[in-house]
C-alpha cells in the first residue's frame, strides 16, 4: 500500500494527500436471472463471454431467488444481474472436506463457486 501511495503521489506531482476508496472484491460468478410472469424462467452465467452456461436447474433450488416474486407477479418480465459467491467459512468447510477425503483442493474461489453451479 505504501509503495502504491508513493507511485500515485509521484505521478500526481503535487503534495496533496490523495483520497482512496477501497471496496471488497467478491470473486464469484456473474449471473443473469430472467423472470417472466413472476417466475424464474432462466439463469445463465457469462460463460466465455460469447455464450453463457445455462444454470437454471441449479439455481431453482435457491429458494430466495425462486420465491422472490410470489407477491410481485404484476411485473411481466425483467432481468437481474448479480454475482454468486461463497462466504469464506463455507469455502473453508469444503476445503477441509476435500482434504479429509484426500482430494485435490480446488484451485481458486471462482472455480469452486462455478463448480457448485
Amino acid at each position: 500500500m505504501h509503495a502504491f501511495d508513493s507511485r500515485v503521489r509521484k505521478a500526481l506531482g503535487r503534495v496533496d494527500i490523495p483520497v482512496y476508496v477501497v471496496e471488497l472484491k467478491i470473486d464469484g460468478v456473474a449471473v443473469l436471472l430472467q423472470y417472466g410472469n413472476g417466475k424464474l424462467q432462466q439463469a445463465v452465467t457469462r460463460g466465455d463471454r460469447t455464450r453463457g452456461n445455462d444454470i437454471t436447474r441449479n439455481v431453482q433450488i435457491i429458494k430466495s431467488l425462486t420465491e422472490l416474486l410470489r407477491d410481485n407477479s404484476y411485473l411481466s418480465s425483467f432481468e437481474v444481474r448479480g454475482e454468486v459467491f461463497m462466504l469464506v467459512g463455507e469455502l473453508e468447510r469444503i476445503y477441509k472436506e476435500r482434504e479429509k477425503a484426500r482430494l485435490e483442493p480446488y484451485c481458486n474461489t471462482h472455480n469452486t463457486t462455478f463448480g457448485t453451479l
